[in-house]
C-alpha cells in the first residue's frame, strides 16, 4: 500500500475503531460507538477497493507479482478449485488488521506500565534519555 492518503484515512478509522471498542454501545449519532460502526463500514470499503486494485493489476500483469498476505489470498483457492470472493478476503484482512493493531498497543501500555511500577528500570531508562532533553 504505497497510497500516503489512504494509510492516512485507515489509522483515522482504526482509531475510531479502538474508541468504539472501549465504549458504552449507544448506536446513536456523535457517539463514540456510532463513529466506530461508520468507521468499520469505511475500513471494509477500502480494504475490497485494495483487493480490486490488487486483482487488477495481477491480471493486468502491471510488473512484478508482489509477495505479500493479500496477494497470496487472491490466487490461493480451496481444493474444489473455487478461490476466495472480494468479501472474504476483506474479512481475513479485517481480523489480520485488528489482531496486530491491538496487539502493539496492549504490549506497548503494559511496558510502560512495567517501567513506571520498577523504579530501578524507570530510573535507568530516564538516565539514558538525557540527550533528547
Amino acid at each position: 500500500m504505497e497510497n500516503p492518503n489512504r494509510i492516512a484515512r485507515l489509522v483515522r478509522y482504526f482509531d475510531d475503531v479502538t474508541l468504539g471498542l472501549h465504549s458504552i454501545m449507544v448506536n446513536f449519532p456523535s457517539t463514540n460507538f456510532y463513529r466506530a460502526g461508520k468507521a468499520t463500514d469505511a475500513i471494509r470499503r477500502e480494504q475490497m477497493a485494495m483487493v480490486r486494485e490488487r486483482r487488477d493489476a495481477m491480471v493486468g500483469g502491471g510488473g512484478a507479482m508482489k509477495q505479500d498476505i493479500l496477494s497470496h489470498m487472491i490466487v490461493v483457492s480451496d481444493p474444489t478449485g473455487k478461490g476466495m470472493g472480494e468479501a472474504e478476503i476483506a474479512d481475513k484482512m479485517m481480523g489480520l488488521l485488528v489482531a496486530g493493531y491491538a496487539n502493539v498497543a496492549v504490549t506497548i501500555s503494559f511496558f510502560m506500565k512495567f517501567v513506571g511500577e520498577s523504579t530501578d528500570i524507570y530510573n535507568k531508562v530516564l538516565s539514558g534519555n538525557d540527550f533528547v532533553t
